[in-house]
């Protein structure tokens, strides 16, 4: 390694094994300068947990966080973009680090890009088509229809909407 461009102290300069006299099993000069230099090039860093919406995940949002750091309190600007995976990271000024986590929404569950909803059919409704109302997290309305020319609806059968999902994270579309 090197110090400032004089090269490897303790090596080749006499200072040998350590300091000799009083210091009792101190490590040698370049030991105490790498110990220092890694003290300096890896600030400590704090990390947080911030739960968030499902609703806050599709749109994005801003949200004010305030961080208490030692005795000082500070206001912070989370800036979240639609689709933003749960459980991503983000690094906010003064090297804070924001784990984003997403809380359970009673509605809807998250599979990458994808949204899924269960519904409950009448046997009738299975039988000869439906046509339900869903309400998407921006608050928008679409309409599933199941055609009576169509299949029957089983339990446990999947209904794709494509293109309805989750918006794809620094990307376009929707999952």
């Amino acid at each position: 390694g090197g110090f400032g461009g004089f090269g490897s102290f303790g090596s080749g300069v006499g200072m040998g094994g350590g300091f000799g006299g009083g210091m009792g099993g101190a490590t040698n000069l370049e030991d105490i300068l790498n110990a220092l230099n890694d003290n300096i090039r890896r600030p400590q860093t704090a990390q947080i947990a911030v739960t968030l919406s499902l609703e806050d995940f599709y749109t994005g949002c801003r949200r004010q966080l305030r961080v208490v750091v030692g005795s000082r309190e500070r206001v912070m600007t989370l800036p979240l973009a639609a689709g933003t995976p749960d459980g991503a990271l983000m690094r906010l000024e003064g090297g804070l680090i924001v784990k984003l986590q997403q809380r359970p929404h009673a509605t809807y569950v998250r599979d990458k890009d994808n949204l899924q909803a269960r519904l409950t059919l009448s046997l009738y409704e299975a039988l000869t088509g439906f046509r339900r109302r869903i309400t998407q997290l921006d608050g928008t309305t679409l309409w599933l229809t199941a055609e009576p020319a169509a299949a029957v609806t089983a339990h446990g059968m999947l209904r794709r909407l494509r293109g309805f999902g989750m918006p794809r994270f620094r990307a376009a579309g929707k999952g």
